[in-house]
């Protein structure tokens, strides 16, 4: 909103930076824009771009890199879990691609980050399916948001 009032105050349209500037770059960039204009500091454009840029590394340091992982390792999850509130989850597997479905919402496709883990692209979640001491599936884990939900497989 600020470029807009200090647009109408020097009578023209204010230049925009680089967004795309590497960090030097776009400072030298807002170094060169502030003497093209008097009045207009771009600090708004320089706080923005600096919350991008953290925004930016933090989920290129936690981004997810999906694996292979033999589809039938799937069959063991595929069935119906249930959490303690009743909300009702299916597990399905298409061909070699492995989904979750809660009752009434978009299927989500999951991605392995090993042969337990997966990761949803659509959904800011992670899952992990529990096993038994005798190697059968009873639960499934969901790690959103710093919580921890515990879904019991039920079919």
């Amino acid at each position: 909103m600020r470029i807009f009032v200090s647009e109408d105050q020097a009578g023209h349209i204010l230049e925009d930076p680089n967004w795309n500037a590497k960090p030097e770059q776009f400072d030298r960039e807002l170094l060169r824009l502030k003497k093209l204009v008097s009045g207009y500091s771009y600090d708004g454009e320089q706080t923005g771009y600096a919350a991008m840029e953290k925004w930016l590394d933090y989920h290129r340091q936690h981004a997810f890199t999906p694996i292979k992982v033999d589809p039938q390792t799937f069959d063991a999850y595929i069935g119906q879990y249930q959490f303690a509130d009743g909300r009702l989850f299916t597990a399905s597997r298409e061909g070699s691609r492995l989904f979750l479905q809660e009752r009434g919402e978009t299927r989500v496709e999951l991605f392995a980050e090993s042969s337990v883990r997966f990761f949803s692209k659509m959904v800011d979640a992670e899952l992990m399916f529990v096993t038994s001491s005798d190697g059968r599936v009873t639960q499934m884990e969901i790690y959103q948001g710093g919580q921890t939900l515990v879904a019991k497989k039920i079919k």
